[in-house]
């Protein structure tokens, strides 16, 4: 139950990353807006610099974030942080198993592929661990976006793989991601545009995403650039909102005009 929006800007000239997210939290049945900003940065090194939101369980999600910034902290590429992202998304699927469904029956990996125990044990495991896979894919969804020497990407890391697509220039996750990207779609994202351009159509991704349940109106951007990552401050991000709404309240009233002048017929 949440929203984050990852777009490239300038892919031609100072390329760069904008990420936004809002500040909704999930535990178990329980849904909030939180006062910390759930924007990750994974590595501001100079060569590197990586941020990342994600949708899902908040356990799990700041579990597999303290781990990355672990385990990423050598990459010198955004590629390399998505593919220990896929490795920590992994060992971690791999430990829930374990505790969750051998533990307790006191077997371990080896005695099971070891192939002499019950058809219907190994029955009951496979159907449970399959239970708990789609748990983890439903419950860790994970959006990474940075810039290296390469210049920017956006990476998703879900379902035990990883997934490039700077080719599209932005990507969502979660509840309102559908909302999201028709937005982008719909206004012709460009990567090769300015930062201010990405800001605010990113943003205005976000703002459109609030129709989807769970996505909060609490917001955070930040601008991830080769020398440095740069928050986008709340008057700017209210200021884009308000001119939003404008334009929609504008079109609204355009299409009144259609409706009300149209004739049908002879």
């Amino acid at each position: 139950m949440t929203v984050g929006v990852a777009a490239i800007y300038g892919r031609s000239n100072s390329p760069g990353v904008v990420v936004i997210a809002d500040r909704m939290i999930s535990m178990g049945p329980m849904t909030f807006e939180h006062s910390v900003s759930k924007l990750k940065i994974i590595i501001d090194d100079q060569d590197i610099k990586v941020v990342g939101v994600a949708a899902g369980d908040l356990s799990l999600i700041n579990d597999f974030f303290d781990k990355l910034v672990q385990d990423a902290s050598a990459c010198k590429s955004v590629r390399e942080v998505a593919l220990k992202g896929v490795d920590v998304y992994n060992s971690m699927l791999r430990d829930s198993i374990k505790r969750r469904l051998l533990d307790p029956f006191g077997l371990d990996f080896a005695t099971l592929q070891g192939g002499n125990l019950p058809t219907e044990l190994v029955q009951r495991f496979i159907t449970d661990s399959n239970n708990l896979v789609q748990s983890y894919y439903d419950n860790l969804q994970v959006l990474l976006a940075g810039v290296d020497g390469a210049g920017g990407h956006i990476m998703y890391v879900l379902q035990s793989d990883y997934s490039l697509i700077d080719s599209l220039g932005f990507g969502a996750v979660g509840s309102g991601s559908s909302s999201a990207t028709w937005v982008l779609v719909h206004k012709r994202y460009n990567p090769s545009e300015s930062v201010v351009y990405a800001v605010a159509l990113a943003s205005w991704a976000k703002f459109q995403a609030e129709e989807a349940f769970g996505v909060g109106t609490d917001t955070d951007a930040i601008i991830v650039a080769k020398d440095g990552l740069q928050y986008v401050r709340k008057e700017v991000l209210d200021n884009i909102r308000n001119e939003v709404t404008k334009i929609q309240d504008e079109e609204d009233r355009e299409l009144a005009t259609l409706i009300s002048n149209l004739k049908l017929g002879n």
